[in-house]
């Protein structure tokens, strides 16, 4: 039974009101008095969400609406407690606001908001696009984004809700790290490497949100129309939804897949969001990173903006179409409006519109992406997809590198070659199994790599011996260089220095191997050098083919 009021850290009380929604873990109030106001009250609060709110209470996002006093992110502002134990927290309340369905369904948007033209329904998907940037930007990731978490106002304003969800990886002072995953997601919204899989184990990427944002904005400007739906030709029963996705059968494509037809004309739509559906759907199959990010849809939907122009019936369409598509589905028997196209600034626009932050240009790498030929490109992807991504696959790819170039680089002395073989397998290996078992686990990957390495370092100058000395190092090394190539935030100067660092140790380790007494140092050196250069290999393989 739920309590009847609440207090906050400072000893503030709150009755709860009528029940404005409910949930299977929580019930959502509104608060007698204090109108802006909601309150989620858990049916079985614990420890573990209390800290995560608590975490995102004191790393809010920057909500681009925050200048026209709009939460366009329901962000949690203050925790709540009945009877001294965790109850629940405190969370704008947005008035006038409608599921992003209601506008989104044709028949239902005519009905909830009839002056929503398509000027409207591009200023929504831009807001959406604004709001979910922000997020990344701070490092947080939705998971499960869908239709039913987003609301809409009469002004094309958004508010993302239900964000006691999202994933957060929350970071203390000392460099530690907490992993609260999100383990829900709708399959239609799902990109093609989720499908199917238990998502309660699984570190949720910026990329998925980037999938799940093509498919939201693909609905507001196709009359509700989902990116993979299709008429289809073949056989049988339709495939299901995830099997399409899962599969990569966009009907849009130069080339659909076989017994695969477009329903809809993705060429009414203006061209430059045309071809970033293209790069979310049909490159961001086969590599997720393809996927446009928030700020390349905004700037998209702002040329579209200033690209559309009026029919005579109320409509908008594109400059680059002479005919309006909304009249000729709404009457596929006339002829439709042609208009002339007019100057820029003769257009209405909807009032009041969403100033949105100005656009940021997507982080570049020092290197630019490597384009392999499309056969061996294919190859490439079911290599990574089906061997690289295996533990097993691993293994056995770190072991025979290890062995060639270590037999390349110490083929002078059996008891190199062999220590540097063990010492690059351990290394690449062990530095991806335990880095991602922690990680999943604890979320302390930077941590124990850290400890790991000065550990390795430590042990290997104590022994004399040079084949357990290449070994210790090189795993501890490894550790460090998977660690690096995983988590840095700029990929060009994480590989410039992961490279640089591992042919700088591997010419010391040399030079100081030479000396009678030195020969565990630069065996020291040269297998961790050799451990890094292989995690190197390895994260560029990741990134680029």
């Amino acid at each position: 039974m739920a309590p009847s009021f609440v207090r906050d850290a400072r000893g503030t009380r709150y009755r709860l009101g009528e029940l404005a929604g409910k949930g299977g873990q929580a019930l959502v109030y509104r608060l007698p008095g204090r109108s802006d106001w909601l309150a989620k009250i858990y049916h079985h609060a614990d420890g573990q969400t209390e800290n995560k709110l608590a975490w995102m209470i004191a790393n809010p996002p920057e909500d681009p609406s925050q200048k026209i006093n709009h939460a366009s992110i329901a962000w949690p502002t203050r925790l709540v407690y009945a009877e001294r134990r965790f109850a629940g927290y405190l969370m704008p309340y947005i008035h006038g606001a409608v599921p992003l369905l209601r506008v989104f369904n044709p028949r239902l948007r005519r009905r909830t908001f009839p002056n929503f033209n398509e000027r409207y329904q591009v200023n929504t998907a831009h807001n959406i696009a604004a709001a979910l940037g922000a997020l990344h930007e701070r490092g947080y990731v939705v998971g499960d984004l869908n239709e039913s978490n987003i609301l809409v106002t009469p002004a094309t304003l958004v508010t993302m809700i239900d964000t006691d969800s999202f994933q957060v990886v929350a970071r203390t002072r000392l460099g530690l790290a907490k992993l609260y995953p999100c383990p829900v997601g709708k399959v239609e919204y799902l990109p093609p490497e989720l499908q199917g899989k238990k998502l309660a184990g699984i570190e949720r990427r910026p990329e998925h949100d980037r999938f799940a944002l093509g498919v939201l904005i693909f609905q507001l400007l196709m009359e509700g129309s989902h990116p993979f739906r299709a008429k289809w030709t073949g056989p049988g029963e339709k495939p299901g939804m995830q099997e399409r996705i899962a599969r990569g059968w966009f009907p849009y494509q130069d080339r659909p897949p076989r017994h695969i037809e477009p329903a809809l004309r993705l060429e009414d739509l203006h061209p430059e969001l045309v071809g970033l559906f293209k790069r979310c759907f049909i490159l961001g199959h086969r590599n997720a990173e393809a996927r446009p990010a928030p700020a390349e849809w905004e700037r998209g939907l702002e040329n579209a903006d200033r690209a559309l122009q009026p029919c005579g019936k109320g409509h908008y369409f594109g400059r680059h179409l002479s005919e309006c598509p909304a009249c000729l589905r709404l009457s596929p028997t006339s002829r439709p409006v042609r208009v002339a196209p007019g100057p820029p600034g003769s257009r209405p626009r909807p009032s009041p519109s969403f100033p949105s932050a100005p656009p940021q240009a997507p982080a570049r790498s020092l290197f630019p992406p490597v384009r392999l030929p499309v056969g061996l490109r294919g190859r490439a992807a079911w290599v990574r997809q089906n061997i690289i991504a295996r533990p097993a696959g691993r293994i056995l790819a770190a072991g025979g590198l290890g062995l060639l170039i270590g037999a390349i680089l110490g083929n002078s002395f059996p008891a190199e070659i062999l220590g540097g073989t063990f010492g690059l397998a351990a290394g690449l290996v062990s530095g991806t199994l335990v880095g991602e078992t922690i990680r999943k686990t604890f979320g302390w990957p930077t941590f124990w790599s850290a400890v790991g390495a000065l550990l390795g370092i430590f042990l290997a100058g104590g022994l004399s011996a040079p084949f357990w000395s290449w070994g210790i190092s090189a795993l501890a090394l490894g550790l460090m260089g998977w660690t690096i190539g995983r988590y840095g935030n700029q990929p060009g100067w994480t590989l410039l220095w992961t490279l640089g660092g591992a042919i700088g140790g591997w010419l010391a380790g040399r030079a100081v191997a030479g000396l009678p007494a030195s020969s565990w140092a630069g065996g020291s050196l040269s297998g961790g050098s050799l451990a890094v250069l292989t995690a190197s290999i390895y994260t560029l393989w990741r990134k680029y083919v």
